[in-house]
């Protein structure tokens, strides 16, 4: 889980995306912080790039001692937003 020190700066979203479960290499269409539903690994994903390729846990974290092995499913967890002033 991400970690703040303003929560002000957070708004809750009941946006759909945020819902959506999606495959190693998914092409993302919102920019922001991406879970693994697996093992808990969090990466940031810009709009129109692909989440890690990666098809299993042991792939994108292995460099973390405590990921849980299994297979990749990835969803928003964090959305940027840019608002006008």
């Amino acid at each position: 889980m991400p970690k703040y020190k303003d929560k002000s700066r957070f708004f809750p979203s009941q946006d759909k995306r945020f819902d959506e479960l999606l495959k190693p290499g998914q092409e993302v269409h919102v920019d922001g912080i991406y879970i693994c539903m697996t093992c808990g690994f969090e990466t940031y994903v810009e709009s129109g790039t692909a989440l890690p390729s990666a098809p299993t846990c042991a792939e994108h974290a292995d460099n973390l001692d405590w990921y849980s092995e299994g297979a990749a499913i990835w969803r928003l967890l964090a959305a940027l937003v840019n608002r006008q002033r």
